[in-house]
């Protein structure tokens, strides 16, 4: 193992030492075995099944991370995730669909213009064509700005 990977387990290894150190200390009737040490959660009871399929599939949070069902640290809601996505995909296409909307409406007959910035783009394109291509450049008024030994001369 990497010294990384070495430091991690240590780390885990430690924190799980203390929390069972804590669980210990309190009187047996107080001990719960589940709670937080140094921020992380931990929980040291015997789940049910459906405690850990909550733990990474559950619709009805919005956490995306959630403490963990048993062990130590935190799991990831995949549920959560996954309305976040079709969240973001939904207001991008509602974005989309009014900028086209709008567009459209304002100019009938409407044909959309390539934006200043695409066409410099592609004018940097074009200068970065090898060699062997730039003789189908020669009659192009783009020709002329060809980085040295691929302009055509003639």
């Amino acid at each position: 193992m990497g010294k990384l990977s070495w430091f991690t387990a240590g780390v885990i290894a430690g924190l799980a030492a203390a929390a069972v150190g804590q669980e210990l200390a309190r009187p047996p009737e107080d001990r719960t075995w589940k709670g937080k040490v140094a921020g992380v959660p931990y929980n040291f009871r015997v789940p049910e099944w459906g405690q850990i399929a909550n733990e990474y599939w559950n619709p009805a949070s919005n956490k995306v991370v959630a403490p963990h069902a048993i062990g130590l640290g935190w799991g990831v809601n995949f549920a959560a995730v996954v309305n976040r996505v079709r969240g973001a995909v939904d207001s991008v296409q509602r974005m989309v669909e009014q900028s086209s909307d709008s567009t459209t409406a304002a100019r009938p007959g409407y044909s959309q213009e390539i934006p200043g910035p695409i066409e410099r783009w592609r004018a940097g394109r074009v200068r970065a064509v090898a060699p062997q291509n730039a003789s189908a450049l020669a009659g192009s008024p783009r020709a002329s700005r060809l980085p040295g030994p691929w302009r055509r001369s003639g």
